[in-house]
């Protein structure tokens, strides 16, 4: 509707004089661009679920990837910066966290590595899952938390706007 309206302004502003050819052709600019900001906003209509990601509703799930690693099987005494400075060997270290226990102030024997890619988190459960450090085996699995990375692949987005079905975004609301 919006639309109709917006071409039908456009052919009766058509400038009758060349002077005003300039003038014109900014203002069909102009509505041309704000057509599709409208467009595009209508296109990324986001929903949450309820573990937080964001899924944009017409195009399908957001893409994501785990850039953290959990690490089990620490010894006692191991610091923060003990871990961070073995697990730095597989890429760039954006957080380390050694879990204490919250009475005592001690090491639970875990600790969460935040990568700043996934490639380095991937790398890290390579190099030093079933390792030992400080006399104990490690067992170094990818964080369950994700990172959101950008919108769907291609592929992804054309698939699921050909079906003609609801998207169900936590199954209580169909969007």
């Amino acid at each position: 509707m919006q639309q109709a309206m917006m071409s039908l302004q456009l052919q009766t502003q058509e400038p009758r004089y060349p002077a005003m050819m300039q003038q014109y052709q900014q203002r069909v600019h102009a509505l041309r661009a704000q057509q599709a900001t409208e467009q595009q906003a209508a296109r990324n209509a986001y929903a949450y679920t309820s573990n937080g990601l964001p899924v944009n509703t017409n195009q399908g799930a957001i893409r994501t990837e785990s850039r953290g690693v959990f690490v089990s099987g620490l010894n006692y005494k191991a610091r923060s910066r003990d871990v961070e400075a073995l697990f730095s060997r597989a890429g760039e270290i954006s957080k380390c966290e050694v879990q204490k226990d919250a009475a005592s102030g001690r090491s639970k024997g875990k600790a969460t590595v935040r990568y700043s890619s996934a490639a380095g988190a991937q790398q890290a459960v390579s190099m030093f899952n079933d390792k030992c450090f400080m006399d104990m085996p490690l067992k170094v699995r990818l964080d369950t938390e994700k990172t959101v990375v950008g919108p769907p692949n291609v592929a992804t987005a054309q698939a699921s706007s050909r079906s003609s079905q609801p998207i169900i975004v936590n199954g209580s609301q169909v969007r």
